[in-house]
C-alpha cells in the first residue's frame, strides 16, 4: 500500500492536469436573448453575539433544510447570474451552492474578525459575499473593494465592528461587456419619516428622556452617515471599473429607496429596476410573513430605549435588497420586469430571513 504521501502528491498532479484539461474545453457562448439575476442575503443564521463562538439561531440539520429550500426555488427560477451575501463559511458556501448549480463563482470573505486563515475568532464567522454566473456567460473575476471596516483580507482578517465591501466581475452578453456588482452595506435604524414616527411614538409610551432620545437620534445619523460613505465608495468602484460599460449592482443596502443613501445612487445614474419595472409586494423584509423572522427574533432582554427602538424597527416590513441597471453610454440590456422571489416555504421553511429579488432583461445585440 503506497503512503499516504504518495497518494497525495499523485492526486496533486491529477488534479492539476484534470484543471488543464478543463481550461482547454470551449464553453459555448452565452446565447440567450433574455438575461435573468437574483440577489439574496442568503442569512448566516449568526445571531452575532459572542467571542470564541458566535451564537447560531438553529441547528446545522435546519440549515441544511433552508438551504435545499434556497437550492429547489433557484432551480425553478432558472437565473443566469446570482448575488449572495452573509454566505458562510467561505470559500466553502460558494463553492458548494456554485457546484450545484453548475455556475462559476466569485466570492471573498467580508466579516471575519480575528482571524489568520482557517483558525481565528469568533471560530464560527467567515462570512461574506459572492456572485455566481452561468459557465457560457464567461465571468472574469475583477476586483474587490472594501467599503468600511477594519482588515478584511483572504487570509488574514482583523476588525473588531462591522465591515463591509462590494465585488465586481465581467461576464460576455450580446457581444458585449456587461459588470456585474455585488455589495451588502451596513445595517442600522433608518432616518425615514415612518422610523421618526415610531421613534416618538416610543418616546411617548416609554416616557422617555431628552438623553436617550438624543442618544437615539445621534444613533440614527451615524448609521446614515456610514451607508453615505459606502453609497459614494460604491458609485465611485463601479465608475471606475466598468469605464462606462452597461453595468448591474446587486445587494442588500439595508437602506430603502426613499434615504439619501440610495437617493445617492438614483440621481447618479443608477436605475432602481424594481421602482421602474417591478411588479407586486415590493417587501424584501418582511417580519409579517416571513416564518425565520418570527421563529427566531423575539424582543431584547435588554428593554432600553435604544435596543426597544431597533427591535420595533426590525418588525416593519421594507424593501431593503434592491438590482440597479447603469446603462452609461454603452446600452446592452433593456430592464423588462422585476419582483420579489425566494418566498415561497419548503418543507415549513422560507430559505433565509430575506426575500429574494429578481430582474429580467432584454439583451440588446451589437450588429454585427
Amino acid at each position: 500500500m503506497p503512503c499516504r504521501t504518495t497518494v497525495s502528491i499523485s492526486l496533486f498532479f491529477m488534479s492539476l492536469c484534470l484543471c488543464s484539461c478543463n481550461r482547454n474545453v470551449k464553453i459555448p457562448a452565452f446565447e440567450s436573448d433574455r438575461l435573468r439575476v437574483i440577489d439574496i442575503n442568503v442569512w448566516s443564521g449568526l445571531n452575532y453575539q459572542g467571542t470564541v463562538f458566535i451564537g447560531e439561531y438553529e441547528s446545522s440539520e435546519l440549515r441544511q433544510q433552508r438551504h435545499r429550500a434556497l437550492l429547489s426555488q433557484l432551480k425553478e427560477l432558472d437565473p443566469d447570474i446570482i448575488s449572495i451575501h452573509e454566505a458562510n463559511k467561505l470559500p466553502e458556501y460558494a463553492r458548494d451552492l456554485a457546484r450545484e448549480l453548475d455556475f462559476d463563482y466569485f466570492e471573498h470573505v467580508g466579516v471575519g474578525g480575528v482571524r489568520a486563515g482557517p483558525i481565528g475568532l469568533p471560530w464560527n464567522l467567515r462570512e461574506g459575499d459572492a456572485i455566481l454566473a452561468r459557465k457560457s456567460l464567461r465571468m472574469k473575476p475583477l476586483q474587490r473593494f472594501q467599503l468600511s471596516g477594519g482588515l478584511v483580507g483572504r487570509f488574514f482578517t482583523f476588525h473588531f465592528e462591522d465591515a463591509t465591501q462590494i465585488l465586481g466581475a465581467q461576464v460576455e452578453v450580446g457581444g458585449s461587456p456587461v459588470y456585474v456588482f455585488s455589495t451588502h452595506w451596513h445595517s442600522s435604524v433608518l432616518k425615514t419619516p415612518s422610523v421618526l414616527k415610531l421613534l416618538d411614538n416610543l418616546r411617548q409610551e416609554r416616557r422617555a428622556s431628552e438623553q436617550e432620545v438624543k442618544e437615539a437620534l445621534n444613533a440614527i445619523d451615524a448609521g446614515v452617515e456610514w451607508r453615505l460613505k459606502e453609497s459614494r465608495a460604491t458609485l465611485d468602484f463601479i465608475r471606475r471599473t466598468s469605464e462606462c460599460h452597461s453595468s448591474i449592482l446587486m445587494g442588500d443596502f439595508n437602506a430603502t429607496a426613499e434615504t439619501e443613501e440610495i437617493v445617492n445612487l438614483t440621481s447618479n445614474g443608477l436605475l432602481d429596476v424594481f421602482g421602474s419595472v417591478g411588479k407586486g409586494d415590493p417587501n424584501t423584509w418582511d417580519p409579517e410573513r416571513n416564518e425565520n423572522q418570527k421563529k427566531f427574533y423575539t424582543a431584547p432582554q435588554d428593554k432600553s430605549f435604544q435596543k426597544e427602538l431597533e427591535f420595533r424597527f426590525d418588525k416593519m416590513p421594507i424593501r431593503i435588497d434592491f438590482i440597479f441597471y447603469d446603462a452609461c453610454k454603452d446600452n446592452s440590456l433593456k430592464p423588462l420586469s422585476s419582483k420579489v422571489v425566494l418566498n415561497e416555504i419548503r418543507d415549513g421553511l422560507h430559505p433565509s430571513d430575506h426575500f429574494g429579488i429578481m430582474a429580467d432583461f432584454q439583451i440588446v445585440r451589437k450588429r454585427q
